[in-house]
């Protein structure tokens, strides 16, 4: 998992899950925006302005967490396999 990522919703749930309130800032994620994430095809205004979300919702800041650790699982478990004419083209 993104150590980053991984940091920043710590961060985030642990503030959320408190008894603070935080204004929810920009619109919750869609999958999309969560894959993009992940994959790290975000330009810095647009990491910026979901991370900002994020801090925000808790709804957001779960979801994220709950694909990471999918994405995590899949990745230790080898359940993603190249694509065979990746492999041949190498």
């Amino acid at each position: 998992m993104n150590k980053n990522i991984e940091s920043i919703l710590k961060l985030s749930l642990s503030k959320l899950r408190g008894k603070r309130r935080f204004k929810l800032k920009g619109k919750c994620l869609n999958e999309q925006d969560i894959t993009c994430i992940i994959d790290g095809q975000l330009s810095e205004s647009e990491r910026v302005k979901y991370f900002e979300h994020v801090l925000s919702c808790i709804k957001c800041a779960e979801s994220l967490k709950d694909h990471l650790l999918v994405m995590n699982v899949i990745y230790k478990k080898g359940m993603l396999e190249t694509p065979e004419a990746i492999v041949q083209a190498a």
